[in-house]
Protein backbone atom coordinates (compact mmCIF):
# COMPACT_ATOMS: atom_id res chain seq x y z
CA UNK A 1 0.00 0.00 0.00
CA UNK A 2 2.71 2.48 1.01
CA UNK A 3 4.60 2.10 -2.26
CA UNK A 4 1.40 2.69 -4.25
CA UNK A 5 0.68 5.91 -2.36
CA UNK A 6 4.27 6.99 -3.03
CA UNK A 7 3.83 6.18 -6.72
CA UNK A 8 0.79 8.45 -6.87
CA UNK A 9 2.68 11.23 -5.06
CA UNK A 10 5.70 11.03 -7.36
CA UNK A 11 3.52 10.89 -10.47
CA UNK A 12 1.60 14.01 -9.47
CA UNK A 13 4.83 15.76 -8.55
CA UNK A 14 6.32 14.96 -11.96
CA UNK A 15 3.21 16.40 -13.64
CA UNK A 16 3.43 19.51 -11.50
CA UNK A 17 0.03 18.96 -9.88
CA UNK A 18 -0.25 20.49 -6.42
CA UNK A 19 -1.49 17.99 -3.83
CA UNK A 20 -1.45 17.18 -0.14
CA UNK A 21 -0.76 13.91 1.64
CA UNK A 22 -4.48 13.62 2.39
CA UNK A 23 -5.36 14.00 -1.29
CA UNK A 24 -2.78 11.37 -2.24
CA UNK A 25 -4.31 8.96 0.26
CA UNK A 26 -7.83 9.77 -0.99
CA UNK A 27 -6.76 8.96 -4.55
CA UNK A 28 -5.35 5.64 -3.38
CA UNK A 29 -8.52 4.86 -1.40
CA UNK A 30 -10.69 5.68 -4.42
CA UNK A 31 -8.57 3.46 -6.69
CA UNK A 32 -8.67 0.63 -4.14
CA UNK A 33 -12.46 0.88 -3.96
CA UNK A 34 -12.78 0.95 -7.74
CA UNK A 35 -10.59 -2.11 -8.26
CA UNK A 36 -12.40 -3.93 -5.47
CA UNK A 37 -15.87 -3.28 -6.91
CA UNK A 38 -14.51 -4.06 -10.38
CA UNK A 39 -14.49 -7.74 -9.44
CA UNK A 40 -18.26 -7.81 -9.92
CA UNK A 41 -19.00 -4.54 -11.75
CA UNK A 42 -17.42 -3.64 -15.10
CA UNK A 43 -15.64 -0.36 -14.29
CA UNK A 44 -12.24 -0.91 -15.91
CA UNK A 45 -10.34 -3.49 -17.92
CA UNK A 46 -7.22 -2.67 -15.91
CA UNK A 47 -6.72 -4.92 -12.89
CA UNK A 48 -3.14 -4.09 -11.87
CA UNK A 49 -2.97 -1.20 -9.34
CA UNK A 50 0.31 0.25 -10.62
CA UNK A 51 -0.95 0.31 -14.21
CA UNK A 52 -4.23 1.83 -13.02
CA UNK A 53 -2.34 4.60 -11.23
CA UNK A 54 -0.59 5.55 -14.46
CA UNK A 55 -3.39 5.05 -16.97
CA UNK A 56 -6.30 6.20 -14.81
CA UNK A 57 -5.28 8.50 -11.95
CA UNK A 58 -2.30 10.27 -13.49
CA UNK A 59 -3.85 10.39 -16.95
CA UNK A 60 -6.91 12.11 -15.46
CA UNK A 61 -4.68 14.48 -13.50
CA UNK A 62 -3.07 15.75 -16.71
CA UNK A 63 -6.16 17.94 -17.15
CA UNK A 64 -4.98 19.99 -14.19
CA UNK A 65 -1.75 20.90 -15.96
CA UNK A 66 -2.99 21.21 -19.55
CA UNK A 67 -6.42 22.83 -19.04
CA UNK A 68 -6.81 23.63 -15.34
CA UNK A 69 -10.28 24.74 -14.22
CA UNK A 70 -10.68 28.07 -12.43
CA UNK A 71 -11.44 28.38 -8.74
CA UNK A 72 -15.18 27.97 -8.19
CA UNK A 73 -15.85 26.33 -11.56
CA UNK A 74 -18.83 24.02 -11.98
CA UNK A 75 -17.41 20.89 -13.63
CA UNK A 76 -19.41 18.18 -15.38
CA UNK A 77 -17.85 14.79 -16.19
CA UNK A 78 -20.00 13.15 -18.88
CA UNK A 79 -20.17 9.35 -19.08
CA UNK A 80 -17.95 9.12 -16.03
CA UNK A 81 -18.18 5.33 -15.64
CA UNK A 82 -15.99 4.47 -12.67
CA UNK A 83 -15.35 8.15 -12.01
CA UNK A 84 -12.65 9.15 -14.46
CA UNK A 85 -11.60 11.89 -14.71
CA UNK A 86 -14.26 13.46 -12.47
CA UNK A 87 -13.33 11.82 -9.17
CA UNK A 88 -9.68 12.73 -9.62
CA UNK A 89 -10.67 16.35 -10.30
CA UNK A 90 -12.96 16.41 -7.26
CA UNK A 91 -10.21 15.12 -4.97
CA UNK A 92 -7.45 17.37 -6.28
CA UNK A 93 -9.57 20.51 -6.75
CA UNK A 94 -11.79 20.93 -3.68
CA UNK A 95 -12.31 24.56 -4.73
CA UNK A 96 -14.46 23.37 -7.68
CA UNK A 97 -17.81 21.59 -7.68
CA UNK A 98 -17.83 18.38 -9.71
CA UNK A 99 -20.91 16.60 -11.07
CA UNK A 100 -20.28 13.06 -12.30
CA UNK A 101 -22.90 11.90 -14.80
CA UNK A 102 -23.55 8.34 -15.93
CA UNK A 103 -26.53 6.46 -17.30
CA UNK A 104 -25.92 3.33 -15.19
CA UNK A 105 -27.55 3.36 -11.76
CA UNK A 106 -25.08 0.96 -10.11
CA UNK A 107 -22.11 3.07 -11.19
CA UNK A 108 -23.73 6.23 -9.82
CA UNK A 109 -24.45 4.45 -6.53
CA UNK A 110 -20.81 3.33 -6.34
CA UNK A 111 -19.55 6.86 -6.99
CA UNK A 112 -21.82 8.43 -4.37
CA UNK A 113 -20.54 5.79 -1.96
CA UNK A 114 -16.96 6.83 -2.73
CA UNK A 115 -17.88 10.50 -2.29
CA UNK A 116 -19.39 9.74 1.13
CA UNK A 117 -16.50 7.50 2.23
CA UNK A 118 -13.87 10.08 1.27
CA UNK A 119 -15.84 12.93 2.83
CA UNK A 120 -15.93 14.98 -0.38
CA UNK A 121 -18.29 17.93 -0.04
CA UNK A 122 -17.70 19.27 -3.56
CA UNK A 123 -18.93 16.33 -5.64
CA UNK A 124 -22.13 14.52 -6.55
CA UNK A 125 -22.94 11.70 -8.98
CA UNK A 126 -26.19 11.82 -10.95
CA UNK A 127 -27.87 9.23 -13.14
CA UNK A 128 -28.98 10.12 -16.65
CA UNK A 129 -28.06 10.43 -20.28
CA UNK A 130 -26.22 13.61 -21.19
CA UNK A 131 -28.51 14.33 -24.14
CA UNK A 132 -31.53 14.26 -21.79
CA UNK A 133 -29.91 16.11 -18.89
CA UNK A 134 -28.88 18.92 -21.26
CA UNK A 135 -32.56 19.64 -21.97
CA UNK A 136 -33.10 20.58 -18.33
CA UNK A 137 -32.87 24.25 -17.30
CA UNK A 138 -30.75 23.17 -14.34
CA UNK A 139 -28.00 21.86 -16.60
CA UNK A 140 -28.31 23.33 -20.11
CA UNK A 141 -25.53 25.84 -20.87
CA UNK A 142 -24.76 25.60 -17.16
CA UNK A 143 -21.23 24.31 -16.60
CA UNK A 144 -17.93 26.18 -16.73
CA UNK A 145 -15.91 23.07 -17.54
CA UNK A 146 -17.28 19.95 -19.23
CA UNK A 147 -15.10 16.92 -19.82
CA UNK A 148 -15.34 13.31 -20.99
CA UNK A 149 -12.89 10.45 -21.31
CA UNK A 150 -13.26 7.39 -23.56
CA UNK A 151 -17.02 7.84 -24.03
CA UNK A 152 -17.71 8.19 -27.77
CA UNK A 153 -16.34 9.45 -31.07
CA UNK A 154 -15.58 13.15 -30.86
CA UNK A 155 -18.31 14.28 -33.27
CA UNK A 156 -20.87 12.55 -31.01
CA UNK A 157 -19.15 13.74 -27.87
CA UNK A 158 -19.52 17.35 -28.98
CA UNK A 159 -23.29 16.96 -29.04
CA UNK A 160 -23.30 15.29 -25.62
CA UNK A 161 -21.05 17.86 -23.96
CA UNK A 162 -21.29 21.27 -25.62
CA UNK A 163 -25.00 21.76 -24.77
CA UNK A 164 -23.98 21.41 -21.11
CA UNK A 165 -21.18 23.97 -21.43
CA UNK A 166 -22.00 27.59 -20.65
CA UNK A 167 -21.07 30.35 -23.12
CA UNK A 168 -17.51 31.27 -22.19
CA UNK A 169 -16.90 27.86 -20.66
CA UNK A 170 -14.73 25.06 -22.05
CA UNK A 171 -15.35 21.56 -23.33
CA UNK A 172 -12.32 19.32 -22.79
CA UNK A 173 -12.20 15.89 -24.44
CA UNK A 174 -9.60 13.29 -23.45
CA UNK A 175 -8.66 11.20 -26.47
CA UNK A 176 -6.20 8.51 -27.55
CA UNK A 177 -3.87 8.25 -30.52
CA UNK A 178 -6.73 8.85 -33.01
CA UNK A 179 -7.36 12.26 -31.50
CA UNK A 180 -6.27 14.29 -34.53
CA UNK A 181 -8.27 12.11 -36.90
CA UNK A 182 -11.37 12.43 -34.71
CA UNK A 183 -10.85 16.17 -34.47
CA UNK A 184 -10.86 16.52 -38.26
CA UNK A 185 -14.10 14.53 -38.41
CA UNK A 186 -15.71 16.70 -35.71
CA UNK A 187 -15.08 20.20 -37.10
CA UNK A 188 -18.67 20.60 -38.27
CA UNK A 189 -19.95 19.51 -34.86
CA UNK A 190 -17.88 22.19 -33.12
CA UNK A 191 -19.14 24.87 -35.54
CA UNK A 192 -22.79 23.79 -35.32
CA UNK A 193 -22.72 23.79 -31.51
CA UNK A 194 -21.14 27.24 -31.25
CA UNK A 195 -17.64 26.32 -30.14
CA UNK A 196 -14.41 28.09 -31.01
CA UNK A 197 -11.75 26.42 -33.14
CA UNK A 198 -10.59 23.46 -31.02
CA UNK A 199 -7.01 23.07 -29.87
CA UNK A 200 -5.26 19.70 -29.62
CA UNK A 201 -2.67 19.35 -26.87
CA UNK A 202 -0.47 16.30 -26.45
CA UNK A 203 -0.62 14.64 -23.06
CA UNK A 204 2.34 15.46 -20.78
CA UNK A 205 2.21 11.94 -19.36
CA UNK A 206 5.27 10.02 -20.51
CA UNK A 207 4.81 6.84 -22.52
CA UNK A 208 1.36 7.68 -23.85
CA UNK A 209 -0.08 8.77 -27.20
CA UNK A 210 -3.08 10.44 -25.59
CA UNK A 211 -4.16 14.00 -26.21
CA UNK A 212 -6.54 16.60 -24.83
CA UNK A 213 -8.81 18.60 -27.15
CA UNK A 214 -10.00 21.94 -25.80
CA UNK A 215 -12.67 24.25 -27.23
CA UNK A 216 -14.36 27.33 -25.82
CA UNK A 217 -18.13 27.72 -26.06
CA UNK A 218 -18.97 31.00 -27.78
CA UNK A 219 -22.78 31.21 -27.69
CA UNK A 220 -25.78 29.39 -26.18
CA UNK A 221 -26.70 26.01 -27.63
CA UNK A 222 -28.95 26.31 -30.73
CA UNK A 223 -32.51 25.12 -30.40
CA UNK A 224 -32.93 21.47 -31.39
CA UNK A 225 -29.70 20.27 -29.80
CA UNK A 226 -28.83 17.90 -28.39
CA UNK A 227 -30.83 15.42 -30.42
CA UNK A 228 -31.72 11.94 -29.16
CA UNK A 229 -28.90 9.44 -28.91
CA UNK A 230 -30.34 7.47 -31.80
CA UNK A 231 -30.51 10.52 -34.05
CA UNK A 232 -26.93 11.46 -33.19
CA UNK A 233 -25.59 8.05 -34.07
CA UNK A 234 -27.66 7.81 -37.26
CA UNK A 235 -26.78 11.32 -38.51
CA UNK A 236 -23.66 12.54 -36.68
CA UNK A 237 -22.78 16.19 -37.14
Amino acid sequence: MTHLIERIHLGLKELGVAHTQQQTEQLFRYLDMMLGVNQYMNLTAIRDPETAIDLHLLDSATLLTVVPPHKGDRIMDVGTGGGLPGMVLAILRPDCHVTLCDATRKKVEFLNGVIETLGLTNAVAIQGRAEEIALSDDHRDGYDYVTARAVAALNLLCEYCLPLTRPGGVFVAMKGKRGLEELNEAKNAYRTLCASVPQLIRSPLSGTECCIIKAKKARPTPKGYPRSGGAMRKRPL
